[in-house]
């Protein structure tokens, strides 16, 4: 056998060879599990999860919230499927990058439209493709996610445990 760049190639076993295939045989991969976020959460629950996305709400904050997903949620509505994601993706937006959504609003109803969009993404219940994300660039939407979404699994950035602050507290010296 003869090495390229770093590496022995190797010949196929052949079918023929019965006794190279009488191995134990590996166990069938199962299909990696795929779980749909919130896609199917009503909108009544998804309007008050988004009540807990705001630090400190006023009131306009709250109204300005409600507006903004209501509006999103109208529009997807418009769709034939079941869940929301799957009537994201039959919106054709996620084909459309910046463009997405419907056509013509003016400069408020987009800001609007995309608030809302924001808070479907952050709630998990519309996942875009990295390619529209990446082409979007929303603002704020990648902070509100990781807050939301990834402080249970670890501790934020400089928590530091009681004891571990007990143990490093500095003392007078002598």
């Amino acid at each position: 056998m003869t090495a390229r760049h770093g590496r022995t190639a190797r010949t196929p076993v052949s079918p023929r060879d019965r006794a190279t295939l009488s191995g134990t045989r590996l166990p069938e991969p199962r299909p990696a599990a795929t779980t749909d976020g919130r896609a199917s959460t009503p909108r009544d629950e998804l309007a008050r999860l988004a009540g807990d996305l705001l630090d400190q709400p006023t009131s306009r904050d709250v109204w300005r919230q409600q507006l903004s997903l209501t509006r999103v949620l109208d529009w997807l509505e418009g769709f034939p499927a079941d869940t929301w994601q799957d009537r994201w993706l039959l919106s054709g937006s996620d084909d459309q990058g910046s463009a997405w959504g419907p056509q013509g609003l003016s400069a408020g109803t987009r800001s609007r439209f995309t608030t809302g969009l924001g808070i479907l993404i952050v709630l998990q219940a519309v996942r875009p493709t990295y390619g529209w994300l990446f082409g979007s660039r929303l603002l704020g939407v990648y902070d509100a996610y990781r807050r939301h979404n990834q402080t249970s699994c670890s501790p934020s950035f400089g928590s530091v445990p009681a004891d571990a602050r007990a143990a490093t507290s500095t003392r007078p010296r002598p």
